[in-house]
């Protein structure tokens, strides 16, 4: 993000748009994203332009079917902000494994990881607009939920939990480590253990409950 005002009010306007959409605002969301993609146009920024159209892939991911296939449409298109490349990877994977295409899931979780690794770490992993490994594998632990691979959903879900937690044992990313609970929930379930799983999924929605 550089000093340039249009530049600012760009990765502002991303900022705002993710938290109306977590609001549940998506009207609202996808003006600000129109925004945000408008201003990103204007200063010439393929960082915020990639960005916007990521959030336009995410916001058509959660309705299942439809909205998936409109995703999927979405991360197949060139890109041009690295960050924002490794982001729609993940998302197409989510697609895929929404739809049941698991060898293309897998497939495309693998070119997501060559991606991640072929590119520096980021300087600041707490900037919304950073792929790290460690959100990496949080969206392919929702990948392996989703098409019932239950032993890679269980290790990366305890890699999230791990990964989110700082040496103080504080929560760094509270929202990664209650959809790693969800997903042990789930996984706990499947396997039969209610109780597990009833836990699991108490913590998820409430931290505070032991």
């Amino acid at each position: 993000m550089n000093g340039c005002p249009g530049s600012t009010a760009g990765w502002l306007a991303l900022l705002v748009g993710c938290l109306e959409y977590d609001l549940g605002q998506r009207q609202a969301a996808e003006a600000t994203r129109r925004s945000a993609l408008s201003l990103g146009r204007e200063v010439g920024s393929s960082g915020i332009l990639g960005w916007a159209h990521e959030m336009r892939a995410w916001f058509a991911l959660p309705p299942a079917t439809t909205g998936a296939q409109s995703q999927r449409r979405m991360a197949a298109r060139p890109r041009r902000a690295a960050t924002a490349c490794r982001q729609l990877v993940a998302q197409k994977a989510k697609a895929l494994a929404r739809m049941g295409r698991n060898d293309e899931m897998l497939k495309t979780l693998e070119h997501g990881r060559v991606l991640l690794d072929g590119m520096p770490y980021p300087d600041n992993v707490e900037n919304h607009f950073m792929v790290d490994p460690s959100k990496y594998d949080f969206y392919a632990m929702d990948c392996y939920r989703q098409v019932g691979e239950n032993r890679l959903a269980r290790e990366l879900s305890e890699e999230v939990i791990r990964a989110s937690t700082d040496f103080q044992n504080h929560e760094r990313w509270p929202m990664r480590i209650a959809e790693a609970q969800v997903t042990l929930g789930v996984v706990a379930a499947r396997e039969g253990n209610l109780d597990e799983a009833i836990g699991y999924g108490r913590r998820a929605l409430n931290p505070l409950v032991n």
